[in-house]
């Protein structure tokens, strides 16, 4: 009983943790014609392109 309850909290702690709501977010890829990065916001359909690591933060950043 003990270890569903831990199992149990553990999961709903993963669905509300805003580290990994933050992952589910975004779908990175790359695309091999350019080798750009592609973001996609899962839940607006905003799709950006990015040369450098750096740049995408800042985009993301501002996007919060």
């Amino acid at each position: 009983m003990v270890f569903e309850a831990i199992t149990a909290l553990l999961l709903a702690y993963q669905t509300t943790a805003p580290e990994f709501r933050h992952n589910s977010l975004y779908t990175f890829n790359v695309d091999p014609k350019t080798s750009e990065i592609v973001i996609m916001n899962t839940q607006t359909g905003h799709i950006y392109r990015c040369v450098t690591e750096e740049e995408c933060n800042e985009r993301l950043k501002s996007e919060k």
